[in-house]
């Protein structure tokens, strides 16, 4: 009797220890069940939000394509790039002020939805190239070179105990495509920041730059002081396109830029059939527009032309001169306030181009000249002729926003000087180019 009791009483046991084990198990199980669900339900949340995510920087890849806000109003503007192939719900743009716009991206599933919001801004500043003078030609300089003030370029740190602040600056002058040659006994005068205005041309008091006069230098390694050893200020830049860098579209769209008529962008435009005659018919057009458009030569040496520095220096930021196909030559001391351009597209230069011209422009050209030329093209005996150039400065002229020259291949000599300046707010004035921007501390910076 007390062996079956004993034999109960272990069974009675075995079955409570295989119960609270079953319990255990069930226990166990069920938190592993929970732990597996939801795992899954963060990895669904994790792709709504990735898909999501997806949605957004497509949407600013197409946006930055096509950079036109008339665009996004449309509903199916996104679906056959994005929303389809990400299997978004929608893809919106709301307007919220200006050019500025939110992105709405969505997606939902039967067990999740995610809703993700940035913005952009579609009129954003857009850079251009450091470089007081741009050029894809070719250029012969004597005399002396004047930097003051070169474009700052990138920052490269602080200067050592000056107070408040100052910064060495990646100052560039000059940016190149081909070659420079400066010819024997030519001078270099670097004024870095010393020659810049107080209040401008960098926004002393608060723009884009920030430069303090006499404190901020250029960087050793950006700062040219002997010709004979050219630092990086001049800069060789084989992919440079000056009428893109200008305009913010490739010279292939030169004439929808000659033609737009958008206010902020129309340009005045003039035919020069005499070279003598450039100069007044530009003074007449700076009448209803700051921003002019000449087709054909321009000599920019007659009294008419000092006319036109003096009154630009009364318009708001000067003048866009734009010359296309044709030579232009300039002869003074004088500072235009603005910008020139030189846009030979569809153009043969030949020693007749000058003439019209003023005779100084030309004057002494094979004799002092031909030597140089000659060096600069060894094995291209039909270059040698200096007046093939088509672009031809003497005198201490300079435009304060900066010169382009895209007229590939060709030649540009600066016969007595060759100034640089460079205001950033004069070029961004006269031809504001709208760019993509994200708008700060609505977008991921990683």
């Amino acid at each position: 009797m007390m062996r079956k009791q004993k034999g109960m009483m272990s069974l009675t046991i075995s079955a409570i220890i295989l119960v609270a084990a079953l319990l255990m198990s069930l226990g166990s199980s069920r938190s592993v069940f929970y732990q597996i669900k939801r795992s899954h339900n963060e990895i669904l949340a994790k792709q709504a939000h990735w898909a999501a995510e997806g949605g957004l920087e497509c949407a600013i890849t197409r946006s930055f394509l096509d950079a036109d806000s008339s665009l996004v109003s449309d509903p199916s503007y996104l679906a056959s790039d994005c929303v389809n192939p990400l299997g978004l719900d929608s893809i919106t743009f709301t307007n919220e002020f200006d050019e500025i716009y939110t992105i709405r991206s969505s997606y939902s599933s039967a067990r999740t939805a995610t809703a993700l919001n940035r913005q952009i801004n579609f009129a954003a500043k857009a850079d251009r190239a450091p470089g007081a003078i741009k050029t894809s030609s070719d250029l012969l300089v004597r005399g002396s070179v004047t930097v003051e003030p070169p474009h700052p370029g990138e920052k490269l740190g602080e200067i050592p105990g000056v107070v408040p602040k100052a910064h060495y600056w990646e100052c560039v002058f000059l940016r190149y495509k081909n070659q420079v040659r400066f010819m024997a006994g030519t001078t270099m005068d670097n004024k870095a920041f010393t020659g810049a205005l107080p209040g401008g041309p960098y926004g002393v008091t608060g723009g884009p730059y920030e430069i303090l006069k006499n404190k901020d230098e250029c960087a050793s390694s950006h700062k040219t002081v002997d010709l004979t050893d050219l630092k990086a200020d001049v800069k060789e830049d084989t992919d440079i396109s000056p009428f893109e860098d200008l305009f913010g579209r490739p010279a292939s769209e030169w004439l929808q830029v000659k033609t737009s008529t958008d206010p902020d962008t129309k340009f005045e435009q003039v035919i020069s059939t005499s070279p003598s005659d450039c100069g007044t018919k530009v003074l007449g057009a700076m009448a209803s527009n700051e921003r002019i458009w000449v087709t054909g030569p321009c000599d920019l040496s007659t009294s008419d032309f000092s006319t036109v520095a003096t009154n630009s220096d009364s318009m708001p930021h000067g003048i866009l001169l734009v010359v296309q196909n044709g030579a232009v030559g300039l002869y003074g001391s004088l500072t235009i306030k603005g910008v020139l351009l030189q846009f030979n597209n569809s153009y043969t230069p030949t020693p007749s181009q000058w003439n019209g011209f003023d005779t100084n422009l030309v004057a002494s050209l094979d004799l002092e000249y031909e030597a140089d030329v000659i060096a600069m093209y060894p094995g291209e005996t039909t270059k040698h002729d200096p007046e093939l150039a088509t672009y031809i400065q003497q005198g201490a002229l300079k435009f304060t926003g900066g010169q382009y020259f895209d007229t590939n291949g060709e030649l540009g000599i600066y016969k007595s000087a060759m100034n640089f300046a460079y205001n950033d707010d004069i070029i961004d004035g006269l031809y504001p180019i709208k760019g993509m921007g994200l708008v700060e501390g609505t977008w991921h910076d990683f």
